[in-house]
């Protein structure tokens, strides 16, 4: 699905599976917001970035966390040549696999990755006519990021599993479910912060890794979100 004439939604429900992966398009070749998990979800990822040209020119992929949902998959672009990102607090768990990564809950291995690159809060990068800036969001994981990109003219906030969007109700107020609390490094009160962090944000399409992304008034849903998660994890 293209979201913006070189932003594209690749992996998710639309397509039968379960979390999202985006493609940017720039002028340095393709960028992915995390890989997805296995080889069911590789192969339908890959057909419909063949659709839109895009299968070869992947360069880099940015990780939101280390949960093999997200991540799994990873390791076929760094095989290919392609630059891995992840926050610098969950690279040991991309290298390593195990607990972290959710092996035991996904009842498969996690296919490591080597040589990825450790991003951290205010990391900047510019790929011509598309940038990415680098916000750390620990509480789903120890080092959970967000991506604040710069495209055709949108601020698009990646958000991997802070919160996703379960519909609307018949007077259509967005029903937002924060992510999921079962990790090991789940750590609530880092959570609800990271909360209040992208509250202060005012991007125009919120693209979380599950369920559906959003456009319009960034800011209300973030703020919206915040209170939803205050509410939840409250003392």
């Amino acid at each position: 699905m293209r979201i913006t004439e070189h932003v594209y939604q690749v992996s998710g429900i639309i397509y039968g599976m379960n979390s999202n992966v985006y493609a940017i398009d720039t002028e340095s070749g393709v960028i992915l917001i995390d890989a997805g998990y296995a080889d069911k979800q590789y192969g339908s990822m890959m057909d419909v970035m063949k659709q839109y040209r895009l299968e070869s020119k992947v360069t880099a992929v940015f990780l939101t966390h280390a949960h093999l949902d997200h991540a799994g998959n990873a390791y076929r672009f760094e095989d290919k040549g392609a630059e891995i990102y992840i926050g610098h607090k969950d690279k040991d768990a991309l290298s390593q696999g195990g607990p972290a990564v959710l092996e035991k809950q996904f009842g498969t291995r996690f296919h490591t990755c080597q040589h990825a690159a450790g991003v951290k809060d205010g990391d900047f990068f510019d790929f011509g006519d598309v940038t990415l800036k680098v916000i750390d969001i620990p509480g789903h994981t120890a080092g959970a990021v967000a991506y604040l990109a710069e495209a055709d003219g949108k601020v698009i906030l990646f958000i991997g599993d802070m919160f996703s969007l379960q519909g609307a109700t018949p007077q259509d107020e967005i029903i937002i479910d924060p992510g999921w609390d079962g990790g090991p490094d789940f750590d609530a009160k880092k959570n609800v912060d990271s909360f209040e962090l992208l509250k202060t944000l005012n991007p125009q399409i919120i693209a979380p890794g599950h369920s559906s992304i959003y456009i319009g008034d960034g800011q209300g849903v973030l703020k919206k979100a915040a209170n939803t998660a205050k509410e939840r994890y409250r003392d």
